[in-house]
């Protein structure tokens, strides 16, 4: 596979054109924006269009939980205030590039080695070009994942969560755990999958921005997790291949997939945990 990688182009892979965002954006603006269209990193530009930073799902999530827990505990931050705030304060600076003639494993090494689930592109010039994540190096290289099993790939810490659980303590887990999505049990079976991005949809929406304003973080001790759910579990033996678990993920438009022993669920295979086969990383990095 790793040879396979190097006959792809970082150009064939990526994600182009890139939705971007501006400094001046509120808060509120971007997160709707990465919520409605189920994307975990919006680049965000300066006035002369070069990239300032890039909110991430996984910072906005995190962000939003510590400002919620402090108005909670009594103190002066407001998640209303927060979202209304300029973006420019809630980046992160330290992201992952690459050049456009490059080919696809030195993006998936990229990845890895900082830790992250993006790498921008940026042509000679230095103007951004594309954006590549894992969910774009899964559906390039599905058909390249032929012979390993999902068992010896898959994550074996399943962690799941009440269908009544309230969203803080859903958000409180998964930023504790750092874990991008959690699935949500009812009487001891899985019903359904909750992820950052809903999450920060719910923060978004109009309706909610309005109860919010009104409530205040109360509203996330209030509300249960099982409206943001989705309400549809993908399941996969441990002896079916990466490449078949790949394209039932890019079918369904999922980050993730539960692997079932008979009707028990013993962990789960992510976009990451795909991603860290493709590079060979046990072996290679």
């Amino acid at each position: 596979m790793i040879s396979e990688l190097t006959r792809i182009g970082i150009s064939e892979t990526a994600t182009s054109p890139v939705v971007t965002a501006s400094l001046d954006e509120r808060l509120i603006d971007v997160v709707r924006k990465m919520g409605e269209r189920k994307f975990r990193r919006v680049p965000v530009l300066d006035s002369s269009s070069n990239v300032a930073g890039v909110l991430t799902a996984t910072k906005a999530n995190a962000l939003l939980l510590r400002v919620a827990e402090r108005e909670l505990r009594g103190g002066t931050a407001k998640v209303s205030e927060t979202l209304e705030q300029p973006v420019q304060k809630f980046l992160s600076y330290d992201f992952s590039k690459v050049s456009e003639d490059e080919d696809l494993l030195m993006a998936v090494r990229i990845m890895f080695r900082k830790a992250s689930g993006y790498v921008l592109v940026f042509n000679g010039r230095g103007d951004l070009t594309g954006i590549v994540t894992e969910r774009d190096v899964t559906r390039k290289i599905a058909s390249l994942m032929t012979g390993d099993r999902v068992y010896f790939h898959m994550s074996r810490e399943l962690i799941l969560m009440p269908v009544h659980s309230k969203v803080i303590d859903v958000q409180r887990r998964m930023v504790d755990r750092g874990i991008r999505r959690i699935p949500i049990e009812e009487d001891g079976k899985p019903v359904g999958i909750v992820s950052e991005t809903a999450i920060l949809k719910h923060y978004s929406s109009l309706e909610h921005a309005e109860r919010i304003r009104e409530k205040g973080a109360r509203l996330l001790e209030e509300e249960t997790v099982d409206s943001l759910m989705y309400p549809r579990i993908l399941k996969v033996f441990p002896e079916a291949t990466l490449e078949y678990a790949a394209d039932v993920m890019e079918k369904n438009l999922a980050g993730a997939v539960l692997i079932y022993d008979g009707e028990r669920p013993i962990g789960i295979l992510t976009e990451r945990d795909l991603l860290r086969a493709a590079a060979g990383v046990y072996a290679r990095l």
